[in-house]
């Protein structure tokens, strides 16, 4: 789905979606930067036709930028909300891992359908010191998409913990997504399920 599409190139951009902006930079700074860091690997010529090694190393540059400016343990919490309790703190870890994983493997095809679109960054609001929304738009000849990224501020860096797209939240998604699973399922089976939809997504890359 297109909208999907634009879901991570605008960066989770899902990227959301993946240690975070650099010190004394505003939130837009940060979101700005990391979004033009993705649009400049996807924007190569050799992006689209790139051998499967090469686009692995593509993806992986591009996974970087993400992870450097999400607070995925955050995300992570977000998601489980009130089951993050049932958790072990090294299950906690290993689904952290995959969830990360899931959320980049999910999103990053959609990539090779980018077509020039542009993303500006329209305004930022600070609902307190430590919290802040940048909103942006994706900009292409069939119209725009705004885009919302939440963040909140730890120490002197701004990272990101929500995305909302045409105003769907990416941690409200998966928070009902997780729920409907973990009322009914152990974590260990939980985990399982997750890591079998990874490695999945994954052979699909």
């Amino acid at each position: 789905m297109k909208m999907r599409a634009y879901r991570l190139v605008a960066g989770a951009v899902l990227a959301v979606l993946l240690a975070g902006g650099a010190p004394a930079k505003e939130p837009q700074e940060v979101v700005d930067e990391a979004v033009q860091k993705v649009l400049k690997i996807i924007a190569t010529p050799e992006f689209k036709d790139a051998e499967p090694a090469k686009k692995r190393e593509m993806h992986e540059q591009i996974r970087s930028v993400l992870l450097d400016v999400a607070d995925m343990k955050g995300i992570s919490s977000l998601c489980l909300a009130t089951f993050r309790k049932k958790f072990s703190d090294e299950q906690f870890e290993k689904f952290n891992g995959l969830f990360s994983r899931l959320l980049f493997a999910t999103y990053v095809s959609h990539f090779d359908k980018y077509v020039d679109q542009k993303v500006v960054v329209a305004d930022t609001k600070k609902t307190d010191d430590a919290k802040a929304v940048v909103s942006t738009k994706v900009i292409s000849d069939t119209g725009e998409i705004p885009i919302e990224y939440s963040l909140s501020k730890q120490g002197d860096t701004w990272k990101l913990y929500d995305v909302r797209v045409e105003g769907v939240s990416l941690v409200m998604n998966y928070r009902s997504q997780f729920r409907e699973i973990l009322i009914n399922s152990t974590v260990d089976k939980f985990l399982k399920r997750l890591e079998e939809k990874v490695k999945k997504n994954e052979e699909n890359l």
